[in-house]
Formats: structure tokens, C-alpha cells, sequence
């Protein structure tokens, strides 16, 4: 069938050619530039991250829940990345921490502790994998969290203005205090605010009355306000600090207008469709009615918004003429606003949704392209589902199939014959394909600790079951920030495609993705994808895949900023031994893939350690933070290089959490125990005599030391009591070389001598002046890759000796100490989610619960019956509860659901 396709789709083009449609060197051009295309495709994959968090709000030491769902550009779930990295923000910019987590199948579920250091306010978490950096770092994940060292009790809430003030004017406020269960309070005092970021211009303090109510009066300063004004009210209260914050709508005497032709360019002569955007000055969106005119004055048109200060109309220009608009709501503009001037040469797009199976685009095109042979590129995610030359003479529409197309954003873009692209535009495809998922409890309220039973449904458009895997939170509505905007399926089909948050309920209605507003976003809000010139400037680019990208890299310099060449790098896992090597190149710079850092990464921190070739440590480490630069970029942070410098024994540059109580995915590096019992793939510690044998380890302590010493045949060196404990060496060159292991680094190595944990080098000479009597114990590790966690460039093994209580050990030679190392996250491991289970009243009397996330579950299965039921038991906490179930399936169909009961 496919071979039948393609035979008639050649003879359709071989038609075309003979009777002149388009000329053979044009078709040349076009295929030329589909392969380009295709090839770029192919070897760029990219990807986006979605992370359902199970509430907003946290207070200090609470533990985030989250769930991580990792997307190909088709929708489809993506199994090519291997670590996840999250970092946190907070509201001055500032890193507080990062950490990595291991996916599986393209999901990773994980938590973290909120740290106790931090100050209250607003935090941005941020999500992204290694694939994700082939881009730049506007397409990450990130949502706000808000963090508090006590969660409020209780709410403030202003209610909003629905009309506009002037400079001078009064305006009436009204707040209400109540309970997050939205009980009123009475005899709340609150602080009541009219100012600015920068300004305050007004402050009363009030008291709430029987029914929770305030009501007050302040007036507006009676000069321009050349900032956004806001109406703040606080209140400390039982100790927990509350505000609330609104905007007030002042009078702008400008509006700000953008305006977005369909295709990318106003074009005169044709029939122009121009979406548009208005803000007031303080860049918030203004719902307008206004007057579309000539330069003559005539009434061409009426226009209004739609949604959240987003509209369009059309506009066929006349050479010479000019437009403008005039605002007449929500109140008169005496300012007139003028459209940008056409342009004599360019084509203008009109897309016409017809049914599900295709769509039509309109291309007009001024005379002076007419007679340009161009072709046209529909694509999605990264594939191309639709290409063809177009012979603007006779053809000004294309009906494209769409049925074929997943769900979300397409690019429809029109070249010329030098791969230059004059006109664009962004089209949401419709699916009748969906996933609807229904969440149902057996009450509607709940007493505290009672038991709530939860079945949840997943059922595709026609309401047959479908399996797939959610994740499922359970928690105070309280907890949950009203305007953090967060949803799979929008994020997936919509948002994670676009440069701008969608911030708003406009893009769901009762049938799904509205699109109308949907359009509009498309035609108004930024592409976040990669621009042409990557693959128009660009031959054939080849792709970094996630083993082989730079995860980890920096540079090797001496103290007098010269790199050094050759030198060794290792990244070392001090708890497994596990190592990877590198060495730098003549700029002295190294790195470590993806791939390498999961060889010898776990939960625990591993170490990056530097060392010149001779093994001298006399230098310093630049780590590269490209990426991070990007985020803090991003973020508005002034981008620095990390300087690294070893002047302490561990210089930690990242935070990490470690857990007593972890689980890990056992991979073949991991020693597994035959007689204990493992549940869950909970991690068991290494008995000491298995550790013992797998890394060669040989332990002698007290009076035998002595023993072993007087006894020898030699004048009671430490040499003696080496070759007592192990004759598996030899000296040579004055090291002690363990058998059965060859230098890992090329050149033979020794043992790294320790003494009271202070290294000594290699060379046995420095123990000549020696008292074996003075050493409390001695501990030998053949491993070639033990000596790391004290020194890089020692691969030949480790001799740690401990001192008497008392005793000093002075080397025979001043020994130069280079401590070069420094510690580095291991990735963390998802705990198991706590959920009380009361067998009797008793157990419920006895304890005293207030968590107000009940219930998180990252691994919800819905098997082909399409249904799952859950059980769990409510706190000791009033509050109006919110269910959130959210996933995906291998089908690449998304669904969101919502539930809520009350617990009283």
C-alpha cells in the first residue's frame, strides 16, 4: 500500500514538472531542503518535562511530592533521557539547591525536604533533562511554589474592582477574614495598604467584624502614578503572618497595542487577518471595544477583545491609505492608536478549520510573488506530515489532512527558493482522541480520621476503559496557590509549546481545548522551538545524544591561570569505589557524559578529584555551569563561572538531602545479599566481610601490630607488618604495588600511604623514621580506586594507619598537602509516602495527625478494566479537599481529573 503511494505521488510530481507547474531545478531546490529538514528532525531530538507536584504551598521541612512525565514533541512518552534535574529558585534569583533523579520509561517519581533555612515567599521550581538543553533554557519546566515557616490558618481576601479609577479618585475596599475552610472571623486586626513596589501612600488599620467583614475607604494620590498601584492588606495574628494583594485599575491615558498579521507580515492589497494584544501601563491585559478607521476617518470596523486582552480583525489596505484605532471601552482614549504600515511584497496566511480531517490555508499574495515558485512545510513535533511545492499563479489554497496529526501546535511555513521563510504561521490541531478521567468518593464529608474510599475512571471519547499509569494527590484546597495554573494536557499540548505560561482557565471550556482562544494565543504568543536559521545556515547537524553529552565539564588550571594539559580528572563514587577517568586537553579543560556520571553515581555524593599527570595536586578546578548560566539568564541572573577552589576538605557545590530511609532500583554494581529478605528494592547495607572481600580490604588493630613487628626478621619496620598482613606486594621504585590489579592510569601506581587521615604520597621512604609500636591500627585496601577519597591520581590502592591516643607521626620529609577534591550529588531516591492505617478507635485517640496532604500516590495503575480504587484516612484537620489525578498512557493520550470532599 505504502510502495502504491509513493509510485502515485511521484507520477502526480513527474505531471507537474512536464507541463510546467513548477521548473526541474525548483524541484530540485524543494526536495533538497525536505531532506534538510527531515535529517535535522531526526538527529535533534527534543523533549519537555511536566511535573505534578502534590500541592503548592509547603511550609519549612515539609516534604515536595512529585511526579515527572517526560514527552517527545508528538506527545508520545520519551524513554531517551536517564536523569531529571530539578533546581530551586527564590524570589531574588538565587539557586538554593539542585538535584538529579533517575527516570524509568520516561517517568520519575522523587521528593525533597524544604529546607528549614529559607525565607517566606514565592520559589521557582524548575525541571529539565539533558535532551532539553539541545534548545536553550526557555523550554524548561518551571512553576511557582510558595514556602512558609508557619502555614496561615487563616485568608484575607480583597475583593476585585470591576471598574477603572483616575488620579484623586476614592475608592471603597472590602476584604473578608476567614478560616482556610472559609469560616468568617471576627475581631481580626488588619493593616489595610495603597501603594506601590516602591511607595506607600496610604495605611489604616481596621478590625474584622462579627461576620468577618471590612470595609474602608482611601483615595489615590492626586498625581500620575508612574507604577502599578495595589491595594495590600496584612494581619499577624495567633502568630501566623497573612497579606493579600490586588491590583488597582487606574485610567491610562495610552493603551498599548501589538499587533500579529496572520503569516508574520501586513501585507496590502490582500485581505490581512491581524490578531492583536492591548495592555494599560502597567502591561496588564485590557478588555477593549474600539473603532477600526481610515485615515479619512470612515468606519471600517468594529473590534473587541475576546480573551484576556487578546482579539482580531480584518483589514484589506489600500495603496497609500493608512489606519488607526480609536478605544472607546472601557473608557475613551484620546490617543489614536495607528497600525504599522503594509507592505508592497509578502504573502498573508488565513488558516480555515473545517472538520477534524483537514484544514485549508488561504495564501494571499501580493502581485509581485505571483510569479515565485515557493513550498510549503506543515510539521509536528519532529516530524513532517505534510510538504509541497506551490505555484502561487494558480493556487492561493492548500487543503492539508490532518487526521493523521497528533493532537497539539503544527508549524505551517511557506520558503522561497533560497530556503528563506516569508511567511509562518502556528496551527492547533484538534483530536477527537481524549482521555477523560472521573474521580469518585463514597461521601461527600468526612469526619476526622474517617476512612475515604476513592475509585477513579479513565475512558477514552467513547467511553471505553483505557489503562494507564497517574499520579494521584490528595490535599487541602488551602495548600493550592487559585492562579498557579498547572495541567497536563494543557502543558503538553499547548504550553510546553509556547514561550509564554498560560496563566489562565481560557483554554479549556466543556468540550475540551477551546479554540478560538487557542488561536488567538497561537497567533500572538512566541514559538519556544528552534529557529529556521539552525537548519538553514546549518548543513546536516548531528545529533548529541544523552549518554554523550557534556553533563559534567570544566576546566584544570595552576595558580597562575594557565591550563594544564594531560592532567587527570576522576569521578568517584568513595562509597562503591566505582570510578570515571578523564583527562584534559591542551586548553586543560574535561568532562564527564551522562553516561558517566550514572556509572558511578547513587543515592550517596560522589567526588570529583583533579590531579597533574605525576600526580602533584598543586592546582585549581574551574567547573563549567553553561546550563545553570542559562537558567539564572532566565531568571534575570547575572551569569558568573563557578570558581572552585581547594582550600577545605569537601567543597560542596550542590545541596544534598540524604535519607536514613530510601529506596533505589538495584542495578547490576550493586551487591545483592542472597539470605536477607529485600521489599520494595529498599537498599540493604554491605555486611563487612562481604565488603571486605569484594574490595580487598585487610584490617589489623592493637598489640598485634607490635607482636608482628618484634617478632619479624627485620628491625620491626612497617614494612614488616605489611608483609604479615599481605603478601600479595612488591616495592618497586620505593611504592608498594598490591598484585592481582594493574594501574588503571597507564603508569604504575602505588599505594597511597594515609596517616590519621592525612595523605603522604606514595613513597614508602617517608614511614623510614617510623615507630610501629606508636600505630593503633592499620587498614589495607587493595581496590585500585580506594585512595580517591583522599587523593586523585593514586590508583594503586590504600594504606590507611591510625596513630595511638598521644602518639604523632613527623615524616621524615615536609610533605606539600594539595586537599583537591570536592563533593558532588549523587542522584536521590523516592521515598514511600506515608498513609496512617487505624485498626481500632483506640490507634485513632492515641495520636494526633495534621498533615494536610493526605494521600500521594506517583504510581497509580489503570489496567484495561480502566479502573482503580484507593483507600486512606483523613487528619485531624478541618479543610475542603481537592483531588488531583493526572497521567498519561503509552497511546499518547494525557488526562486530568478533579475531585473534592470536605473534612470537618
Amino acid at each position: 500500500m505504502k510502495s502504491k503511494k509513493t509510485f502515485v505521488f511521484i507520477f502526480i510530481i513527474i505531471v507537474l514538472i512536464s507541463f510546467g507547474f513548477f521548473p526541474y531545478s525548483d524541484f530540485e531546490i524543494f526536495i533538497t531542503f525536505e531532506k534538510r529538514l527531515k535529517s535535522y528532525f531526526l538527529k535533534n531530538t527534543t523533549e519537555k518535562v511536566y511535573l505534578h507536584t502534590d500541592k503548592d504551598i509547603y511550609q519549612l521541612g515539609d516534604t515536595l511530592w512529585f511526579k515527572a512525565y517526560t514527552t517527545k514533541y508528538n506527545n508520545e512518552r520519551s524513554t531517551n533521557s536517564q536523569i531529571l534535574t530539578i533546581n530551586l529558585y527564590n524570589d531574588k534569583n538565587e539557586e538554593v539547591f539542585q538535584k538529579f533523579f533517575k527516570y524509568t520509561y520516561g517517568v520519575c517519581s522523587g521528593d525533597f525536604k524544604v529546607p528549614l533555612h529559607l525565607n517566606d515567599g514565592d520559589y521557582r521550581l524548575v525541571a529539565y533533562t539533558n535532551y532539553m538543553k539541545n534548545i536553550d533554557s526557555t523550554n524548561l519546566y518551571s512553576k511557582t511554589i510558595r514556602i512558609f515557616e508557619n502555614k496561615p490558618k487563616f485568608k484575607l481576601v480583597i475583593k476585585q474592582f470591576t471598574n477603572y479609577f483616575n488620579p484623586g479618585d476614592s475608592i471603597d475596599i472590602s476584604l473578608l477574614a476567614v478560616t482556610n475552610d472559609n469560616q468568617t472571623l471576627d475581631n481580626i486586626p488588619v493593616e489595610i495598604s495603597l501603594l506601590t513596589d516602591n511607595k506607600n501612600y496610604e495605611k489604616k488599620e481596621v478590625v474584622s467584624s462579627k461576620k468577618g467583614n471590612i470595609s474602608i475607604r482611601l483615595k489615590i494620590p492626586e498625581k500620575d502614578i508612574e507604577e502599578q498601584l495595589f491595594i495590600e492588606a496584612k494581619s499577624n495574628y495567633q502568630n501566623y503572618n497573612v497579606s493579600n494583594k490586588i491590583k488597582v485599575p487606574l485610567k491610562s491615558a495610552n493603551f498599548l497595542f501589538r499587533f500579529f498579521p496572520e503569516g508574520g507580515e501586513l501585507i496590502n492589497g490582500v485581505n490581512n487577518h491581524i490578531a492583536f494584544e492591548v495592555y494599560d501601563d502597567f502591561k496588564n491585559p485590557v478588555e477593549i471595544i474600539a473603532l477600526l478607521k481610515d485615515q479619512n476617518n470612515y468606519l471600517l470596523d468594529t473590534i473587541k477583545t475576546a480573551y484576556s486582552g487578546l482579539g482580531a480583525f480584518n483589514l484589506i489596505s489600500k495603496p497609500g491609505f493608512k489606519y488607526h484605532i480609536e478605544i472607546i471601552k472601557p473608557h475613551k482614549i484620546l490617543n489614536l492608536i495607528g497600525i504599522p504600515e503594509f507592505q508592497q511584497h509578502g504573502i498573508a496566511l488565513k488558516v480555515n478549520y473545517q472538520e477534524l480531517a483537514t484544514i485549508s490555508i488561504d495564501l494571499n499574495a501580493s502581485d509581485s510573488l505571483k510569479m515565485l515558485d515557493v513550498f510549503g512545510v506543515l510539521y509536528s513535533g519532529n516530524t513532517i506530515f505534510w510538504s509541497q511545492p506551490i505555484n502561487l499563479r494558480s493556487q492561493n489554497q492548500v487543503i492539508i489532512p490532518i487526521n493523521k496529526i497528533p493532537e497539539g501546535i503544527a508549524q505551517f511555513t511557506v520558503f522561497n527558493e533560497n530556503y528563506i521563510p516569508i511567511a509562518e504561521r502556528l496551527i492547533y490541531i484538534p483530536s477527537n482522541k481524549k482521555m477523560k478521567i472521573e474521580i469518585s468518593t463514597n461521601k461527600e464529608k468526612y469526619h476526622f480520621k474517617d476512612k475515604v474510599n476513592i475509585e477513579v475512571t479513565a475512558t477514552d471519547n467513547q467511553g471505553k476503559p483505557v489503562s494507564a499509569n497517574f499520579s494521584l494527590a490528595v490535599v487541602d484546597e488551602s495548600a493550592i496557590i487559585p492562579d498557579n495554573f498547572n495541567h497536563i494536557v494543557i502543558y503538553n499540548l499547548l504550553e510546553g509549546e509556547l514561550s509564554e505560561n498560560i496563566s489562565d482557565n481560557f483554554a479549556l471550556n466543556t468540550y475540551g481545548i477551546n479554540k478560538d482562544y487557542v488561536d488567538l494565543l497561537l497567533l500572538t504568543k512566541g514559538w519556544r522551538r528552534f529557529k529556521w536559521d539552525r537548519i538553514i545556515k546549518t548543513d546536516y547537524l548531528e545529533n548529541v545524544t544523552e549518554e554523550n553529552k557534556k553533563f559534567i565539564s570544566g576546566n584544570v588550571l595552576n595558580y597562575r591561570g594557565k591550563p594544564i594539559k594531560n592532567a587527570n580528572v576522576q569521578l568517584f563514587n568513595p562509597s562503591k569505589l566505582y570510578i570515571e577517568n578523564a583527562i584534559t586537553d591542551e586548553y586543560g579543560k574535561f568532562y564527564f557524559s551522562a553516561k558517566n556520571y550514572l556509572s558511578v553515581a547513587d543515592t550517596s555524593e560522589i567526588t570529583i578529584i583533579g590531579s597533574r599527570k605525576n600526580g602533584e595536586n598543586d592546582l585549581d578546578i574551574f567547573l563549567d555551569d553553561n546550563y545553570s548560566k542559562e537558567l539564572k539568564n532566565y531568571f534575570s541572573i547575572d551569569p558568573d563561572k563557578t570558581r572552585i577552589s581547594y582550600n577545605s576538605e569537601y567543597d560542596s557545590i550542590l545541596y544534598s538531602q540524604n535519607y536514613e530511609d530510601y529506596y533505589k532500583n538495584f542495578d547490576n554494581q550493586t551487591i545483592l545479599i542472597e539470605e536477607i529478605s529485600v521489599t520494595a528494592n529498599r537498599i540493604v547495607k554491605i555486611p563487612v566481610a562481604t565488603k571486605r572481600k569484594v574490595f580487598q580490604e585487610i584490617s589489623l588493630k592493637g598489640e598485634n601490630i607490635g607482636f608482628i613487628a618484634s617478632s619479624s626478621d627485620g628491625q620491626g619496620s612497617f614494612i614488616d607488618v605489611l608483609s604479615k598482613m599481605t603478601t600479595n606486594f612488591k616495592t618497586v621504585d620505593y611504592k608498594i604495588l598490591f598484585r592481582g590489579y594493574n594501574s588503571l592510569g597507564g603508569d604504575f601506581s602505588g599505594a597511597l600511604i594515609v596517616v590519621d587521615g592525612l595523605p603522604m604520597g606514595e613513597d614508602i621512604r617517608i614511614l623510614d623514621n617510623f615507630n610501629v609500636n606508636d600505630i593503633e591500627s592499620v587498614n589495607i585496601v587493595k581496590n585500585p580506586s580506594a585512595a580517591l577519597k583522599y587523593q586523585g591520581g593514586h590508583l594503586g590502592g590504600l594504606i590507611e594507619i591510625k596513630m595511638k591516643e598521644s602518639k604523632t607521626f613527623t615524616p621524615k620529609e615536609k610533605i606539600s598537602i594539595y586537599k583537591n577534591k570536592l563533593n558532588f550529588a549523587g542522584y536521590s531516591i523516592s521515598r514511600e509516602f506515608y498513609s496512617p492505617i487505624y485498626k481500632t478507635d483506640e490507634e485513632k485517640l492515641l495520636s494526633y495527625d495534621t498533615r494536610n496532604t493526605l494521600y500521594w500516590n506517583p504510581n497509580l495503575i489503570i489496567n484495561e478494566s480502566g479502573k482503580s480504587k484507593i483507600s486512606f484516612y483523613t487528619s485531624d484537620e478541618k479543610m475542603k479537599v481537592k483531588i488531583i489525578c493526572e497521567g498519561m498512557n503509552f497511546n499518547k493520550l494525557a488526562g486530568h481529573g478533579e475531585a473534592e470532599f470536605i473534612v470537618y
